[in-house]
């Protein structure tokens, strides 16, 4: 699998090089760097933010099909994630929703609105699977809406 994920890692780095020669944007070397690196580390943490960071760059540029790709593919890792108990705590929720935000947006941009609508349906479980394991209390039944004073008043005299 590792062996894999660094094959793969190095043909999209070469493919983004090419990408880059035509265009000739110096920014983005950085950019395929940190893929490379993320990709050859093989791990769902290590790739969702170096491949939310070049659909970011490239969206900016001008190239959304390639950002919808990359996007995409942040996507996949960030989904990858929340099915990995350990990995799901890791992370800054913000930034990974900003993921799904930009490729809904990049889609909707495109005229790709089914693909839009979908990406948009996945933010809302990643925002309900954080609001779930941040809040386990509200699985198990044990956690309840504070009262204030008058409300406390109003549960002693009708419950």
């Amino acid at each position: 699998m590792r062996r894999r994920a660094v094959v793969w890692g190095l043909a999209l780095l070469a493919c983004c090089r090419a990408i880059a020669a035509v265009d000739d944007d110096p920014a983005i070397e950085p950019l395929l760097g940190a893929l490379a690196a993320a990709e050859a580390a093989g791990t769902a943490d290590a790739r969702w933010p170096a491949r939310a960071a070049l659909a970011r760059h490239l969206r900016a540029q001008g190239q959304p099909a390639l950002a919808v790709y990359f996007g995409k593919q942040a996507v996949v890792a960030i989904e990858a994630l929340r099915r990995d108990p350990a990995a799901a705590e890791r992370g800054v929720l913000a930034d990974r929703l900003a993921v799904y935000r930009e490729l809904a947006d990049t889609l909707a941009a495109s005229g790709r609105l089914p693909e839009a609508l979908q990406t948009l349906r996945l933010l809302k479980e990643e925002e309900f699977f954080d609001f779930v394991q941040r809040e386990s209390a509200w699985v198990d039944g044990t956690a309840h809406a504070d009262l204030d004073a008058g409300e406390r008043r109003w549960d002693e005299r009708w419950t």
